[in-house]
Parts: C-alpha cells; structure tokens; sequence
C-alpha cells in the first residue's frame, strides 16, 4: 500500500505544481513540488525506494514535456538515491532538516539535468542558469519543504499504522 500512497503524493505534487503554485513565482520561479515529495519520501524510506519513486516521478514528468524523456527521470532518481543516502544519517524530527536538505537537493537536481542537458545539445548557460534560475528554486523548494515533508510523514504514519488496511482515508 505504501506504493499507492507514493503514487498519490506525486500525482498530488504534480497537479499542485502545475495549477495553484505555477502561479505563485518567485524571483520568476516555480516550485517544484514533485522534487520536494521525493526528497521527503527519500528521507523516509531510504536510497532504494527514494530512487525507485524519483526515476518513476522524473518519467513522468519527462512524459508530460514530452522531450528529453529520460532526463528528468535520471536526474530525479539520482536526487532520491542521494538523499536515501541520508535517512539513518540525521534527525528527521527537526524541522531544519528538510529544509537544508531540499535546498542543497534542489541544487544536486538542477545541475545534474543542465550538465546532462548540456552534453545532449540543450545549450542552457551553466553560469547565468545557476544564478537566476537555479538558485532562486533552490531558496523557493527550500521554504516550502516542511510543508510537504509533513505531508509525507503523515503519509508514513497511516501507512505504518495499516489504516489503508483497515479502511480509512489515506490522508
């Protein structure tokens, strides 16, 4: 059942992203909410199952573009493996946590898909990229990765309880 709820919690991020928050820029920026919910499944369950939900979540969203389908997803998956790395590694009750961590993933994510995206032909400025797309989603993803992180652990809790199971509502 923990998969379904994964699946929920992405295609939630993804219809939040594309309607109510692609209209709230910052710096001239979109949150990326779908990013946020792997880091956060990432630093609940771990690399494996952070990867596995990043390359799924990164496919789907490179089939929705419908070009460089692949690169979102080796990038997305990559951000998840990385950030699983971590699970063990810190206090997750703290709330500063997700938010460190969303900021430098934010960043592992962008550059890993501008210096793939570079190799293939894109042709984005590594430089001015970075300053003024880059790192004002890294501030925006930053402050708004509570938010979903306790989404997720309250996700986990109804999992780990079996409400699923028994029934109840899944949030």
């Amino acid at each position: 059942m923990r998969w379904l709820g994964a699946g929920l919690l992405i295609l939630g991020a993804l219809l939040l992203q594309n309607t109510a928050f692609s209209l709230l820029l910052f710096l001239g920026v979109k949150p990326d909410l779908v990013l946020l919910a792997v880091v956060a499944w990432a630093l609940a369950r771990g690399a494996k199952e952070g990867a596995l939900l990043g390359g799924a979540a990164g496919l789907l969203l490179d089939l929705l573009r419908g070009h460089w389908v692949g690169l979102g997803a080796v990038t997305y998956l990559t951000t998840g493996y990385v950030v699983g790395l971590l699970e063990d590694r810190l206090f997750k009750e703290n709330l500063l946590v997700p938010v460190v961590v969303s900021f430098f993933a934010t960043f592992l994510d962008q550059l890993l898909f501008l210096l793939l995206g570079n190799s293939f032909g894109l042709g984005y400025p590594l430089f001015f990229t970075l300053w003024r797309i880059t790192f004002p989603s890294m501030l925006y993803n930053a402050a708004l990765a509570p938010l979903v992180y306790r989404q997720v652990q309250r996700l986990e809790e109804r999992i780990n309880q079996g409400v699923w199971e028994k029934g109840g509502s899944a949030l």
